[in-house]
């Protein structure tokens, strides 16, 4: 597409590649806006969570389809990544924005509606999870266009940025969601009951009309010149005759880094599932009790994700991307083994009445592992989710900011989306056999799953350790003009190319 909003950021003068203030203004204006969507897309997320489980035991589901009902979101994100990164090679960001805001509002309102249809109102549900998570695929756009709007050296930072505003969604969703709390029982509005279970939906519904408002007018798409062509153009370095081998990408390191990004969604799974069950089972929480509990977990955990998310840049310069990678996943290794119950104490059967207007419903835990499983004490607990927040959002950086490095060149939607979609693979797998697990093993047996698979990942990420490094075109344009060394020239900013 030729559009004015799809040309190349930087134009090559004589002096060099230069970008005005105003360029660098508007440049950096989009990739604002493209963070405020990731935070919307969090807060969309996290909103509904602890709710979910609630919501399905009201409109008839179980415990083994919450599972279903979790991965279903996923299940669409899986499609849609990979579909909206490709188509967004040649149409405009735009557009597909636009498009995939839609899709949200659409199952949003299925959503909110599901506990007024007749028939199988859990799998109503189910359908209404998948078509949000289709529309959430712009998670690939997001990334993609971050890192086609970035130079190498605000690369790190920026993939940073865009994590933090994730994590900052990650704690006002939850924060949103509990605010709802004195909804009970709600207020009847024709067929729809606006309640702590159905308001978080319509919530997200009104968020995403701001989304859209902000994407209309800050949103003006700018993506710096393909470093290859700019290079090649100044004649700074010849294509022509240059090594085949320099060329290509490693694919090896680049399907290896995206079974890393999957055994990090599989342990995120862990918690976005179990964790309501888990608090109700081991602790004899009401439904309402551990929607307030865990959403106040989930806030704090995206607190201490900004925090770290703050230093993730410095400490990158300071000890490498690499090694950062590395400690990342030998703390997430530490915190599934801290999350194993080895008490003598037992959970045993212990159930609690709940209050008069709560539908007269019991909690407490009701499974064949009961009577035999450990108790887990809840500072082990929370020693375990402060572990995993520090942990997860550093591999998160490091391997989107790594993959992006090791693409190259070039537009990089398609793979932002194969990337994003391994994600969501493991996010629409990973609950499925996660429930088994706990429903029919207990929490000792699940995380002792969950820190095998992870330290599988550290032992893979160590053995192809030396495969992480940035496209070899990135060495050759380094040198020529990639790396832009900024030169006072009064209201524009030059990058002299270093012959």
């Amino acid at each position: 597409m030729a559009s004015e909003e799809r040309q190349p950021l930087l134009e090559k003068s004589s002096a060099g590649v230069t970008e005005s203030l105003a360029e660098r203004k508007l440049r950096w204006r989009s990739i604002r806006s493209v963070y405020f969507t990731n935070f919307l897309n969090a807060i969309g997320f996290s909103i509904l969570m602890s709710t979910l489980w609630p919501y399905l035991e009201r409109v008839g589901g179980t415990k083994t389809f919450l599972g279903y009902l979790v991965s279903a979101f996923s299940f669409g994100q899986l499609i849609g990544s990979p579909y909206f990164g490709f188509w967004a090679n040649f149409v405009s960001y735009k557009s597909i924005f636009f498009l995939t805001g839609l899709l949200k509002v659409g199952g949003n309102f299925m959503y909110a509606f599901a506990g007024a249809v007749g028939g199988r109102r859990d799998f109503f549900l189910l359908e209404a999870r998948l078509l949000v998570g289709l529309g959430a695929g712009n998670m690939a756009l997001c990334n993609a266009y971050v890192s086609q709007a970035t130079n190498m050296e605000e690369r790190t930072q920026a993939m940073a940025m865009l994590a933090a505003t994730g994590g900052i969604g990650f704690i006002v969703g939850p924060l949103i969601g509990v605010s709802f709390g004195s909804m009970k029982p709600g207020y009847e509005l024709g067929p729809l009951t606006l309640d702590y279970l159905t308001m978080p939906a319509v919530c997200c519904c009104v968020l995403e009309a701001v989304n859209q408002l902000c994407i209309i007018f800050f949103f003006r798409e700018r993506r710096l010149k393909n470093a290859v062509d700019t290079a090649s153009e100044s004649g700074s370095i010849q294509l022509e005759g240059m090594n085949k081998d320099v060329l290509k990408t490693d694919r090896t390191g680049v399907w290896m880094m995206m079974l890393l990004y999957f055994g990090t969604m599989v342990v995120l799974s862990v918690f976005e599932t179990v964790g309501t069950p888990l608090t109700m089972d081991e602790y004899g929480f009401n439904p309402q009790q551990a929607d307030i509990v865990n959403g106040i977990i989930a806030g704090c955990f995206g607190v201490l994700c900004v925090i770290v998310l703050a230093f993730v840049k410095k400490l990158a310069n300071k000890f490498g991307e690499r090694q950062l990678l590395m400690f990342s996943l030998a703390l997430t290794v530490v915190a599934m083994l801290m999350l194993i119950p080895w008490t003598s104490a037992k959970i045993g059967k212990i159930w609690t009445q709940t209050d008069d207007d709560d539908d007269g419903t019991r909690s407490g835990c009701e499974g064949s592992w009961c009577d035999t499983e450990p108790m887990l004490p809840k500072a082990q607990y929370l020693i375990g989710n402060v572990l995993v927040a520090i942990a997860y959002p550093i591999s998160n950086v490091m391997e989107f900011s790594i993959f992006s490095k090791m693409l190259g060149p070039g537009p990089q939607g398609t793979m932002m989306g194969w990337l994003t979609s391994a994600g969501c693979l493991a996010r629409a797998l990973g609950p499925l056999y996660i429930t088994q697990l706990y429903a029919e093993f207990g929490p000792r047996i699940t995380f002792s799953v969950a820190s095998g698979i992870t330290l599988i990942m550290l032992l893979i990420g160590l053995y192809n350790y030396k495969r992480f490094v940035p496209h070899a075109l990135h060495e050759q344009t380094d040198s020529a003009s990639a790396v832009r060394t900024p030169v006072a020239t009064g209201k524009a900013r030059s990058f002299v190319l270093n012959n």
